[in-house]
């Protein structure tokens, strides 16, 4: 309507201008992610050419399977019993529905607007992740940012961790097709990479996993020389050994270092103060070494509030108790539990369990400090609470519970939350109640939501993707589509704003490019 008044493309600069604003504000905020949705449907009704958006439409089998979906979960609202409950959980997910479909509706009139809005994603991941970092390090702010969790200051951390990947995913295809500057590529992979270690998520870990692998294969494509393609497919075999070696190494137990026997029952501190010692077929182990064993709590007691600001019986900045933190640090770093040995701990380790760090194999962070918390996960499964692997072991388990009676149909958009609730308390759960949620893997949630048929047509959007991906060979397509489906495993991604922004943004924004003809 616009164009034909002005005889210009009003209704495409609009539309860049809607994307954009989802793009740069995806990292940021919520408030952009609204405005932007709001532009692009209000263009959409503008513009009023609905036989050509039509045709857009119906002529991705991605957006076709998209709306089937979507028609499948309105439908389970005539089974489900709450019905307010079903439209407030459709509010969430129906960004994932109809941001697709907005995107989709008008085309760019400019190939260069793709670039841009792509290249405008990563700055703003860029400068969101800097300022992140800066913030958790203390270098600018008067606010303590302790918790490792804070290096994603304004959206959730898992999300976040999820758009650093795919700006790396974007950077790596920015190098691969050598656009111009390509030489800043580089710069902004190896912070990428960075700055998902620092960030300990398995999010970001898994899905990195996922677009290296998809990387190398690219590369072997691209290789003629069957000298180098050898080559780089036994770099690629040595750095899969290492990564697995690295993984047992650091999730293997480590053998007790220390033998208890009777007689260390009769030692004293050298201030003539007995030890403690808990049942030597109850003491648990923190890198070898004994934790309620050689334990002069008051001893302790003194010489913390002689160095900290936080008291023994208090709690730390992350709200665990500090009594408990100092024992289980000095055990992972061989000490015995009293005066002598407290006083030879650094600033540096007062510091570390102030913040909650309760074992010397965090400190270096990373990678490394994950894996030793999925260790001590795996090592207390007896109670799941606090410990978010094995949380989400217990979801995917209730998950699973509700599908076997109502694999068909499910349950209805309203009634997943009543379900879960009714599951947990049938299958005796040993989450606290505060701790019980839905099962945080996308494909089951659907599953639950609206029987096998929305599973199906949930699954089919995706294959109809990753089928003209590859015949596209579109590196960051496919990126997009193996990081959402990695994060489906773990995730309800799409209940969540920015989960279903960042999930349908993309795979409108790749269908759009393809030319709705996939």
């Amino acid at each position: 309507m616009l164009d034909k008044l002005t005889g210009k493309p009003i209704h495409s600069i609009i539309q860049f201008i809607g994307i954009l604003t989802l793009a740069v504000g995806l990292p940021l905020s919520k408030i952009p992610l609204s405005l932007g949705l709001m532009l692009l449907g209000l263009n959409v009704i503008l513009c009023w050419d609905w036989k050509n958006v039509w045709i857009r439409w119906t002529s991705s089998k991605s957006l076709i399977y998209l709306l089937a979906s979507f028609f499948i979960i309105l439908v389970s609202l005539l089974w489900t019993s709450d019905y307010g409950k079903g439209m407030n959980n459709i509010r969430i997910i129906i960004p994932f529905f109809t941001i697709p479909l907005a995107i989709t509706a008008i085309p760019l009139s400019n190939k260069k607007y793709y670039y841009i809005i792509l290249l405008s994603f990563i700055i703003s991941v860029f400068v969101t992740s800097l300022i992140n970092v800066c913030a958790y390090f203390h270098w600018w702010g008067a606010k303590k940012y302790d918790d490792i969790r804070s290096l994603s200051l304004f959206i959730s951390h898992i999300r976040f961790s999820m758009l650093v990947i795919m700006a790396l995913a974007l950077c790596i295809g920015w190098w691969i097709k050598k656009l111009p500057a390509q030489f800043l590529s580089f710069p902004l992979i190896i912070w990428f990479i960075f700055y998902t270690n620092l960030a300990q998520i398995g999010t970001g870990y898994l899905t990195l996993a996922g677009i290296t692998l998809l990387a190398f294969v690219f590369i072997l494509q691209r290789i003629r020389s069957k000298v180098l393609k050898i080559t780089i497919f036994s770099l690629l075999l040595i750095g899969l050994s290492f990564v697995v070696g690295y993984f047992i190494i650091h999730l293997k137990p480590i053998p007790p270092k220390i033998k208890l026997t009777d007689n260390l029952r009769q030692t004293t501190t050298a201030l003539g103060n007995s030890y403690y010692f808990a049942q030597f077929d109850k003491v648990s182990w923190e890198n070898g070494y004994p934790v309620y064993a050689f334990l002069a709590d008051s001893e302790l007691r003194s010489e913390w509030n002689k160095v900290s600001k936080i008291p023994y019986d208090s709690t730390d900045l992350k709200g665990s108790p500090i009594q408990t933190i100092v024992i289980r640090y000095m055990t992972s770093k061989g000490l015995k539990k009293d005066a002598a040995d407290f006083q030879k701990l650094t600033k540096k380790d007062i510091q570390n369990m102030e913040n909650g760090m309760t074992s010397i194999e965090m400190e270096d962070g990373g990678l490394k400090s994950f894996l030793y918390q999925l260790k001590f996960q795996l090592k207390y499964m007896e109670n799941p609470n606090g410990k978010s692997f094995l949380e989400r072991v217990e979801f995917l388990k209730v998950g699973l519970h509700i599908l076997k009676s109502n694999w068909m149909l499910g349950v209805g958009v309203g009634d997943i939350d009543t379900a879960f609730k009714y599951a947990y308390e049938q299958q005796k759960s040993k989450l606290f109640i505060e701790n019980r949620h839905i099962t945080h893997n996308q494909y089951i949630t659907f599953w639950i939501i609206g029987g096998i048929v929305c599973f199906i047509s949930f699954l089919l959007i995706w294959y109809y993707q990753l089928k003209f991906a590859l015949k596209k060979q579109s590196f960051v397509w496919l990126s997009f589509i193996v990081i959402s489906l990695l994060s489906f495993c773990v995730e309800d991604t799409l209940h969540t704003q920015v989960g279903a922004t960042f999930t349908a943004f993309f795979m409108g924004l790749f269908i759009q490019n393809s030319g709705n003809n996939e």
